[in-house]
């Protein structure tokens, strides 16, 4: 392969041809071909770090429980759009790992170049995996969210009917915030209208889940007082989130 000295020697005689005014630009485009970058990543993240977080820790950093996790990259392995193998370059990366970098992605506003740093891969490793995941998760999507068929939607439309009189509600579609103490980084990315901290849950339910008494929206709002305390207003938004928080999943599972 050439050398350093070679290349430069190439573009050099390249630049020739070309007249004064073209070589300001042409010689930066061979510097920079010249050039070798060397990133510094975080060495061994996922075989040295995550493999060691507690269930606590895992959730917090990728919004799942492990368990979840381990069930989501079996699934994913069994689409079989999630290649673990090349004959040429760079070692391929391990489907967990794949996985992990995707979730990472979805779970986190960092970047591409954050990523890769954090996982010892690079930028466009970063765009093929999750790109390759999330496919493989599409594809998983009828298996998950399921629309009633048959007998089934005739007795939700039935349900739903003798609530509100309404034909043909097989679904109902609702919104809402889950207080969260204010983040140290973009705060105002989650302040919402109410002029609180909050996370927002878009929920889809059934007339069964209709039919509870102790659902999110009955539960109160936080209770936001101007001349209140900074630590005061946070547990008491903290400790709404966390019913609300609670009650979902105990309806989701």
């Amino acid at each position: 392969m050439a050398d350093i000295s070679t290349i430069a020697t190439a573009s050099y005689s390249f630049l020739s041809f070309f007249d004064d005014e073209d070589d300001d630009m042409l010689e930066t485009a061979a510097a920079v071909f010249c050039m070798t970058r060397y990133r510094v990543r975080v060495p061994l993240y996922v075989e040295n770090v995550v493999t060691n977080y507690d269930e606590i820790e895992f959730r917090s950093q990728f919004r799942m429980t492990r368990r979840s996790f381990n069930l989501l990259t079996n699934l994913i392995y069994a689409t079989d759009k999630v290649s673990t193998y090349h004959d040429q370059g760079r070692e391929p990366i391990q489907l967990e790992k794949q996985v992990l970098v995707t979730v990472w992605y979805l779970a986190n506003k960092d970047s591409h170049r954050e990523i890769a740093d954090r996982f010892n891969i690079t930028v466009s490793s970063v765009a093929r995996t999750k790109s390759r995941v999330i496919d493989a998760i599409m594809a998983l999507m009828k298996e998950f969210i399921v629309w009633p068929t048959g007998a089934r939607l005739q007795l939700i439309q039935e349900q739903f009917q003798a609530v509100n009189g309404f034909p043909g509600v097989v679904r109902a579609i609702d919104g809402t915030h889950i207080p969260i103490a204010a983040p140290s980084d973009h705060k105002s990315s989650y302040l919402n209208r109410k002029k609180y901290h909050s996370l927002v849950l878009q929920a889809v339910i059934t007339r069964d889940a209709v039919e509870t008494e102790d659902g999110p929206d009955m539960l109160p709002e936080p209770e936001v007082e101007e001349d209140g305390d900074d630590e005061t207003q946070a547990d008491n938004m903290n400790t709404t989130g966390v019913h609300k928080r609670d009650y979902i999943a105990d309806l989701l599972l």
